[in-house]
């Protein structure tokens, strides 16, 4: 083998290497939407059993260092996979408008209803698992 042949060869082995690298670096994401689904069960699940007012109370300082948290926590990842954005992007619309329609819902004409809680919080979650799912798929190396 000669020179050029060898560097050729050890171009092809790294560029191997980094594409199994960026597609095992979409696994973080995986944990985040799965921590991110229980964490949005469990607020819904407030809202089923305590008082609206209370559930605001307790849950709301809660909900925004645990958001902070894993904002922080995700900033530090180096790696993302093809189609994170619009991936994330259509996971947290989809997420937003199951709560805000749990919300809007559960607030003005079924307060005091916990199943509608708990189906809120088990859209909520199953929202945040299919996005788990498409990035376990997409990570996959």
């Amino acid at each position: 083998m000669n020179e050029v042949q060898m560097d050729a060869a050890a171009q092809l082995a790294r560029a191997e290497r980094l594409g199994a690298e960026a597609r095992r670096g979409g696994r973080w994401y995986v944990r985040y939407m799965l921590v991110f689904g229980v964490a949005s069960f469990a607020m819904a699940a407030v809202f089923a059993f305590v008082d609206g007012k209370t559930a605001v109370f307790v849950t709301m300082p809660l909900w925004i260092a645990f958001v902070v948290a894993i904002s922080v926590w995700s900033a530090t990842r180096k790696v993302g996979m093809r189609g994170f954005g619009t991936l994330h992007g259509m996971v947290m619309l989809g997420w937003t408008l199951a709560w805000v329609a749990t919300v809007v819902v559960g607030s003005n004409w079924m307060p005091g209803v916990w199943q509608w809680w708990i189906g809120g919080g088990v859209a909520m979650a199953a929202i945040a698992f299919a996005g788990a799912g498409v990035a376990h798929r997409r990570s996959r190396g």
